[in-house]
C-alpha cells in the first residue's frame, strides 16, 4: 500500500472515516485532541482545498509547515500593513506577493490557506478587479508598447531610464525591461512591431540572459486599484471629514491630505483613504470557491482575537484622532470587515455572510475535553 493511501482517512479508522464523510457530506464537524502535526494531516485530507485559520502568528508559523508538509501547494496569507497610519514607504515586494497569492487562490491552485482572524478582518481588492489588473505578457501576443507603459504606471511601477530596482521599467527602443518587486530578477520583452518576440529574464549586473520564458504575469505593486475618480470622491469626503473634526491635530491632517494629492491614485499611501474606498473591496471569502474546507483551530481564541482586535483599533482611532493621523470613519472601515468575518466565521456558515454558499468548516481544539469526535448537524 503507497504511503499517500495509508494517509487517506479511510484507511485509518471507522471514526475517520466517519469525519471524512461527515465533511463531505455537508456537515460542520469539530475534531479534538490531536497535536499539531495530526491536525494538519487531517485538515488537508479531506480532498478539498482548505482555509486554515490559527489564533495567533506563532501558531501561523507552526502550522504552515505542519500543513505544507502534507500540501505542496498551502501558502501563507499574513496581514496586511497598518491602514491607521500614514506612511510613504510600503514594501512593495509583500503587496505585489499578496495580490499573487489572492489570484492563486481564485485560480485554484491554492490547497491550503493558512491565516490568522487579523488578514481575514482586512480588505482586499475585489477578484474582478484584480483580475483586470494582472498584466499578463505572452510570447506571439500582440501589444502595444505605450499602452504597456500606462498600465504599468497605473499599476504603481515608475518609469527610469533603465530598470535597475525594483518597481521599475524602462523603455528602449522596442524592449521594455520590467522590475517586479518580488522577483530575484528583472525580465527584458522584446517587441517586433506590436509582437511579443521575447521575454527573458536576466541578470541584472552582467546584463546576460538567465532564461527564456514563454510568459508573465505582472502583479500590481499597490493594492488599492482604485479609478481617478474614485480616489477623487475619497479626497473630496476626507477633507469634507477632516472639516467636522476638533480643532486638535487639524495641521497634521492638513498635510497628510495635501502629501496624498501629490502622490496621486497609484500611490500606496492613499490606503489612508480606505474608508472612503470601499467599492470594489472585497474580503478573502470572495476568492474562495463553494468546495473550500474552513479549519478553525482553537475557535474561541479566533473569536477572542477578533475582538481584541476590534476594541485596539477603535482605541488607536481615538489616540490618532487627537493628533491628526485618524479620523473618525477609519473606525467604521473596521466595523464592516470585522462584522462580515464575524458573520462568516461563527454565526452564519458561510451562507448570506459573503457572496459564495460555503458550508462546510471543522473546528479543531487542542484543549476540550471530548474523547474524540463531536458530529456537529
Amino acid at each position: 500500500m503507497s504511503v499517500e493511501r495509508l494517509l487517506e482517512l479511510k484507511s485509518l479508522s471507522r471514526e475517520f472515516a466517519q469525519l471524512y464523510d461527515a465533511v463531505r457530506g455537508g456537515k460542520n464537524c469539530a475534531i479534538t485532541s490531536l497535536a499539531s502535526a495530526e491536525r494538519a494531516h487531517v485538515a488537508t485530507h479531506f480532498d478539498l482545498p482548505v482555509l486554515y485559520v490559527v489564533p495567533d502568528s506563532f501558531t501561523l508559523s507552526l502550522m504552515y509547515k505542519r500543513i505544507k508538509g502534507f500540501c505542496p501547494t498551502a501558502k501563507v496569507l499574513e496581514p496586511k500593513d497598518d491602514l491607521l497610519i500614514y506612511r510613504k514607504a510600503f514594501q512593495q515586494s509583500r503587496i505585489a506577493e499578496r495580490l499573487r497569492l489572492l489570484d492563486e487562490v481564485r485560480r485554484g491552485e491554492v490547497g491550503a490557506l493558512v491565516t490568522t482572524p487579523q488578514a481575514l478582518a482586512e480588505y482586499y481588492p475585489s477578484p474582478s478587479r484584480l483580475s483586470k489588473a494582472i498584466i499578463g505578457l505572452k510570447v506571439g501576443d500582440e501589444r502595444d508598447i505605450t499602452a504597456l507603459a500606462d498600465s504599468l504606471a497605473e499599476a504603481g511601477y515608475v518609469r527610469e531610464s533603465a530598470a535597475e530596482e525594483k518597481s521599475t521599467f524602462s523603455i528602449s527602443g522596442d524592449t521594455l525591461t520590467i522590475y517586479p518587486p518580488y522577483e530575484d530578477l528583472p525580465c527584458r520583452i522584446s517587441f517586433w512591431g506590436d509582437e511579443i518576440e521575447s521575454i527573458k529574464i536576466f541578470d541584472i549586473d552582467s546584463m546576460i540572459t538567465v532564461r527564456d520564458i514563454d510568459s508573465v504575469n505582472i502583479y500590481p505593486c499597490n493594492d488599492l486599484l482604485v479609478s481617478e475618480k474614485e480616489w477623487e470622491d475619497a479626497v473630496a469626503a476626507a477633507k469634507a471629514a477632516c472639516v467636522k473634526e476638533c480643532a486638535a491635530g487639524r495641521e497634521r491632517r492638513d498635510e497628510i491630505l495635501q502629501a496624498l494629492i501629490e502622490a496621486g491614485s497609484r500611490d500606496q499611501s492613499a490606503q489612508w483613504l480606505s474608508p472612503y474606498l470601499k467599492r470594489g473591496r472585497a474580503s478573502v471569502f470572495e476568492y474562495l470557491s463553494d468546495n473550500w474546507l474552513i479549519a478553525l483551530e482553537e475557535d474561541g481564541q479566533i473569536l477572542d482575537k477578533l475582538r481584541l482586535f476590534l476594541s485596539e483599533h477603535m482605541a488607536r482611532v481615538d489616540d490618532l484622532r487627537a493628533e491628526g493621523e485618524a479620523l473618525k470613519a477609519h473606525k467604521d472601515c473596521a466595523l464592516l470587515i470585522l462584522y462580515f468575518s464575524w458573520r462568516a466565521l461563527f454565526e452564519i456558515p458561510f451562507a448570506s455572510a459573503v457572496s459564495h454558499s460555503l458550508s462546510n468548516f471543522i473546528i479543531i481544539r487542542r484543549t476540550l475535553s471530548l474523547d474524540f469526535l463531536l458530529l456537529l448537524q
